[in-house]
């Protein structure tokens, strides 16, 4: 069985895990307007840019008082693209090897901007998947089934043989389910011990296959 993980499943951000804002940060993401509108139209990097720039206000504007917002989302974004700005997790490279030398197809499918494949690159994986599937470049986003089929075309893979491994809930585990693939759920923080097909690990995916 093949496996195409999402990203945060391998990354996560090295400056929100030292602040109090990641679960500020993942509550307005989830209440925010989706970045792509399930049409099948790549983002410009304007409308990008733009998304951001409001989630961004919307996260620290009750926290600092701006002199100059424009100048600190203009820092805050380019940063972000940057790999000393983001951690892999400490079972991905292991899993990824492993995966890779039994001829394992991966991809990853991600709700991202067009700025993530070029940072997979400079973070020293992206030689590990066959493709990535970024929602911004695609113009459909997780839990739409859309993305699942591209991800399967450009792999050249049915769903049965596909294992989709993610940390939502929601966006990853049941969108996969309802688009035919075989899922599990990444329950890096074990807040799920009820959910059926959970795992806590990477590690935990290759006694899966």
């Amino acid at each position: 069985m093949q496996e195409i993980p999402c990203c945060a499943c391998i990354l996560r951000s090295g400056s929100f895990t030292q602040m109090p804002l990641g679960s500020s940060f993942q509550e307005l993401w989830n209440k925010t307007a989706p970045l792509v509108s399930n049409e099948g139209h790549r983002l410009t990097y304007e409308k990008e840019r733009d998304w951001w720039k409001y989630l961004v206000w919307e996260v620290f504007k009750d926290l600092i008082q701006f002199k100059d917002f424009e100048a600190f989302f203009d820092y805050l974004y380019v940063r972000f693209e940057h790999s000393d700005s983001w951690c892999l997790y400490e079972d991905v490279l292991e899993v990824l090897e492993y995966l890779r030398s039994n001829n394992v197809t991966l991809a990853i499918v991600s709700n991202w901007d067009s700025r993530l494949p070029s940072l997979i690159d400079r973070l020293g994986i992206s030689y590990f998947f066959h493709s990535m599937v970024i929602s911004s470049l695609v113009g459909y986003e997780k839990p739409h089934p859309a993305i699942f089929q591209i991800a399967l075309e450009r792999t050249q893979l049915v769903s049965e043989e596909v294992l989709y491994v993610g940390d939502d809930p929601y966006l990853d585990y049941q969108a996969a389910k309802k688009a035919g693939l075989h899922s599990l759920h990444l329950d890096r923080d074990r807040r799920f011990p009820d959910h059926q097909e959970r795992i806590t690990s990477l590690h935990e995916v290759l006694d899966r296959l």
